[in-house]
């Protein structure tokens, strides 16, 4: 934690402004039937199959809208949510998709992202603490799969 301050905070101030929080308490606190509003800024991606690496497919992002929401759509029972719905219509959206392409040593790593907003409801606590704690998706180690939640 101190390396943290060092960094981003001031800890030589006489009002240092960090703050921190258990968070297994409000984790263990999440119970089916709540209902959530999310934020998650993910890189919605499949793999397909490599003709010159048939032992691991490629990955490839999605790139439209509708992939997109699919995606998350799709992967929502397995992380323990699913989307309230007003009338047919899950209630979550695109709120930004931004492109991002730097040199990691000497490949080139592209990142297509989305930013998902909108209204859920837990169907199974162990799955959606595990979420919130591991993260969604593929390209963690480059700031995307946090699942952030408020309850309503």
């Amino acid at each position: 934690m101190h390396h943290i301050v060092d960094q981003f905070g001031r800890p030589d101030s006489e009002h240092p402004c960090h703050e921190t929080q258990e968070y297994d308490q409000f984790l263990h606190s999440i119970k089916a039937g709540e209902r959530m509003m999310f934020r998650l800024t993910a890189n919605p991606a499949h793999s397909i199959k490599d003709p010159d690496n048939p032992k691991r497919g490629k990955v490839v992002a999605h790139v439209t809208i509708n992939q997109q929401k699919k995606w998350l759509s799709d992967r929502a029972p397995k992380y323990g949510f699913e989307f309230v719905k007003d009338g047919e219509d899950p209630m979550f959206d695109i709120r930004s998709r931004k492109n991002f392409k730097f040199k990691r040593g000497d490949s080139t790593v592209t990142l297509n992202t989305a930013t998902f907003e909108g209204l859920i409801e837990v169907t199974d606590s162990e799955k959606m603490s595990s979420a919130m704690k591991e993260g969604i998706g593929r390209g963690k180690a480059y700031g995307c799969g946090l699942l952030t939640v408020m309850r309503v």
